[in-house]
């Protein structure tokens, strides 16, 4: 009942905790015989209140595994391809995401053919048909006394479904070539793009006959891609030759000396505007790759100290990103947590009028959270640090209630609670998460919690203490080894 609190907070379970405690007790009274000092030297405040360091996130792996190849081949819905294809692309899976494209292409192409077929038999006995019509016109006298069979009226019913039917199969085969475009544009492929869109552009004029209508928009946008495509392998080289001459021209300068620094950096940004120019002429300025140019050119800004122009372009570079690719893709993520960098070391400087340097670095974690997870799943250490920016910031706001969230949050993502013998040991933040619970809970009054965060968080740091002291030995003992044998090997030196 003591525990209930803090157990509802956190949804901690502490059965393992005391079959841990057990088996650390037993071994505790020898280790502390072996070393008397106190653990007092632990700096529990510091660890309490220091602000984590920028973490950058990991790029998640982009190529297909054995297991999704088989996982595509087996699946035989077209539209299950295709949200698969799209959740992985998302993700900036993009391999995974072009293999699925090609899968479900595979079997649109054969719905196609199947269609074809389907429809050619039709059409042939609609010709017999009307050849036996034509019999039975002649018997008539009149005309008018003629009626069409019905048989004939049902052919022609169905050869007009299955037209219908050969419009739409063959409309999801130019899509799916649309969609692989974009994957090999995202890959900076685009000799493939322009070949995908132009595949797509072909399907749509001779087998859907969508051509001369001018508000179809699904043509328009093809063809405006095949435009961009043509454009974009035109300017590649120049683009590239930019980029290569503001990357050699910092590479080149030594950091040490100032002067000649920034002006390779200011040289380095005029040759990456020189290219977003052009990147916006051809691709577009929400384009990825000018996105991506936005965000390098934040970083040689934010090296010359100009932050505010930092902060400007990186902004903009993730609007774009979250048009173009959504909000949770890993370079949208990528984008937060520079920004984030930048606000925790200089956001006194570039922080908007009337918002504060806190408010403004606790809203870009909060915005960088889903497509952090979305990377790396709910349990991560990455999430976890970041949930602890975030409590560490509500914390000096005195906004306990929401800082204790954001810790149970940063708990969670870090395993807690778990075995401590199933993992191995513990991340080292853990125990400063707990010790800030603890204070939280001790200014918030709430004593019985307070008992119970604060028992958490010595048992943590007896287990601190304890392989603190076996890592102590073990480096004695091996020091002492190399001793004894550097001695012994002197010794047997003959003089």
């Amino acid at each position: 009942k003591e525990q209930k609190g803090l157990a509802e907070f956190l949804d901690i379970q502490r059965d393992n905790d005391d079959i841990v405690t057990a088996d650390m007790e037993e071994n505790e009274s020898s280790t502390e015989n072996d070393s008397p000092s106190a653990i007092s030297s632990v700096d529990l405040e510091s660890q309490s209140t220091r602000e984590p360091d920028v973490i950058l996130a990991e790029s998640p792996r982009k190529t297909s595994t054995a297991q999704e190849m088989q996982d595509f081949e087996e699946e035989t819905n077209i539209d299950s391809l295709l949200e698969i294809a799209s959740n992985h692309l998302s993700l900036g899976k993009n391999d995974s995401a072009l293999q699925a494209y090609r899968f479900a292409m595979k079997l649109a192409f054969a719905d196609v053919m199947a269609v074809k077929n389907q429809l050619r038999e039709i059409k042939r006995q609609q010709e017999e048909l009307i050849l036996a019509e034509a019999e039975q016109e002649r018997k008539f006298a009149d005309l008018s006394e003629y009626v069409e069979s019905s048989a004939l009226a049902s052919c022609r019913k169905e050869v007009a479904e299955f037209e219908l039917s050969l419009l739409e199969v063959a409309s999801r085969v130019a899509n799916i070539h649309n969609n692989m475009g974009v994957v090999h544009e995202l890959n900076r492929s685009y000799n493939k793009a322009q070949a995908s869109y132009s595949d797509a552009l072909d399907v749509y004029y001779n087998t859907c006959k969508r051509i001369g209508n001018s508000d179809d928009p699904d043509v328009h946008r093809t063809k405006t891609n095949v435009k961009r495509m043509k454009k974009a392998c035109a300017s590649e080289e120049q683009r590239a030759a930019l980029r290569d001459k503001a990357t050699s021209v910092v590479k080149q300068t030594r950091s040490s000396d100032p002067t000649s620094r920034g002006k390779a950096l200011a040289a380095a940004v005029i040759a990456l505007k020189q290219a977003l120019k052009i990147e916006t002429e051809t691709l577009g300025l929400t384009h990825p790759v000018a996105a991506n140019t936005l965000i390098q050119m934040g970083k040689y800004y934010y090296e010359m100290c100009e932050y505010d122009e930092a902060v400007s372009v990186i902004r903009q570079a993730i609007i774009n990103l979250q048009n173009a690719l959504g909000k949770n893709h890993p370079q949208v993520c990528k984008a937060f947590l520079l920004l984030a960098s930048i606000y925790e070391r200089h956001g006194l400087n570039v922080s908007p009028e009337g918002l504060d340097k806190d408010d403004a670095l606790l809203e870009i974690y909060v915005d960088a959270l889903d497509p952090l997870k979305s990377s790396l799943g709910e349990v991560h250490t990455e999430i976890g640090l970041v949930y602890t920016k975030i409590g560490y910031l509500y914390g000096k706001k005195k906004e306990f209630d929401l800082s204790l969230l954001a810790y149970k949050a940063a708990l969670k993502a870090y395993g807690e609670p778990a075995s401590i013998s199933l993992l191995g040991g513990i991340h080292p933040e853990v125990l400063s998460i707990w010790v800030c619970v603890t204070e939280h809970l001790h200014s918030m009054k709430s004593w019985d919690e307070v008992l119970v965060a604060g028992e958490r968080a010595l048992f943590f740091l007896r287990l601190a203490k304890k392989s603190l002291f076996r890592d102590a030995t073990l480096d004695s003992n091996h020091f002492s080894s190399a001793s004894s044998s550097d001695t012994a090997s002197k010794t047997s030196v003959p003089i």
